[in-house]
């Protein structure tokens, strides 16, 4: 971990480096294991690098705003303010065409069923053809057919 002292009135901004903060983010289940991983001396091994390892999704993507990580990058960077409203824009508009398209899915989805309601249970029916779904429960073995001998008859 990285560690600078810190350097008596100096605000962030003015020379004292830039640390982000490691509490943000909740710990994941599959992380408590150990993992040994073989890399080279000379990659980059970073969070991108161990979420692949993992299986999992980097933790600034995985965070709950995972948007003010980018914020704060940009700030690091020292970006305009005009430069971070464009960006801020920009995510925004990404973000409601992402939930459109959500909710088109969704629609286009539920439009082709119909629904059974029972007080217990709510059936969802599609309108299918039965050629075109296959086998469902694949090829039945041959010990089930009738006539079959059960029991090995002979040691390999």
């Amino acid at each position: 971990m990285p560690t600078t002292p810190l350097q008596k009135g100096l605000a962030s901004d003015e020379g004292q480096p830039f640390h982000e903060t490691i509490t943000d983010l909740a710990i994941h289940s599959d992380t408590n294991t150990h993992l040994f991983l073989p890399v080279g001396e000379s990659t980059v091994f970073n969070r991108e690098s161990a979420a692949k390892a993992l299986g999992l999704l980097p933790s600034h993507i995985r965070m709950p705003h995972s948007e003010l990580v980018d914020v704060e990058r940009a700030r690091a960077n020292r970006a305009s303010y005009q430069d971070q409203l464009l960006l801020e824009q920009e995510r925004e508009k990404l973000a409601s065409k992402r939930s459109k398209e959500r909710e088109e899915a969704r629609r286009k989805r539920t439009s082709s069923l119909s629904t059974v309601e029972s007080p217990r249970w709510r059936f969802r029916l599609k309108q299918v053809k039965a050629g075109e779904i296959g086998f469902r429960y694949g090829v039945p073995h041959e010990d089930r057919k009738r006539g079959q001998i059960k029991i090995p008859t002979r040691v390999l």
